[in-house]
């Protein structure tokens, strides 16, 4: 019984990638090389080429938004030894009213009985309006430095083109050997 792969049906039928979608900052012969590379010697789940160009449309279609959020991960700009990095915007605005009555009171060394000696009555009224803004970059400690470098390494070791290749594979490809 004679198996094929995307190699093979490639070769036989090269449209068989022609309706398929990638996002536009991905290079799209690239993606079928290594989706063809990754899966070569593995037979392919529908071998029809009608058919799996339409399927490969269908998946490519309702993939790509989710292959374009992953490149967008690959080229954020940001420092990688910080897990903090914002800033905060603080609003305060209102009015107050502070009505005060205070009333001082002695007590003589003799005597068990507390007298008034001062009285003072106070009445502020106003409004107070200021704006903060907080920066908050760097360390905070939950994470070691050389801990977010690892995390660091394996985003840089991430390759979107590998990404949708074994996206393929999986869907595809009949992985039982």
């Amino acid at each position: 019984m004679a198996n094929i792969s995307i190699y093979g049906l490639y070769t036989y039928y090269p449209a068989v990638f022609d309706d398929m979608t990638v996002p536009e900052q991905l290079d799209r012969d690239l993606v079928i090389d290594h989706i063809i590379a990754e899966c070569f010697e593995l037979e392919l789940l529908y071998p029809d080429p009608i058919f799996l160009k339409n399927l490969i449309k269908i998946w490519s279609g309702s993939e790509s938004a989710v292959w374009e959020k992953m490149y967008d991960t690959t080229v954020l700009e940001y420092n990688p030894i910080w897990n903090k990095d914002g800033k905060i915007d603080i609003i305060r605005s209102g009015s107050y009213t502070d009505n005060g009555n205070n009333t001082g009171s002695v007590k003589g060394f003799n005597s068990e009985a507390w007298a008034d000696h001062s009285r003072s009555i106070a009445e502020n009224n106003g409004t107070s309006n200021g704006n903060e803004t907080r920066i908050e970059q760097g360390n905070i400690g939950v994470t070691t430095t050389q801990e977010m470098i690892r995390q660091e390494r394996d985003v840089a070791e991430f390759n979107i083109y590998a990404y949708i290749a074994d996206s393929f594979k999986q869907r595809f490809c009949i992985l039982i050997y």
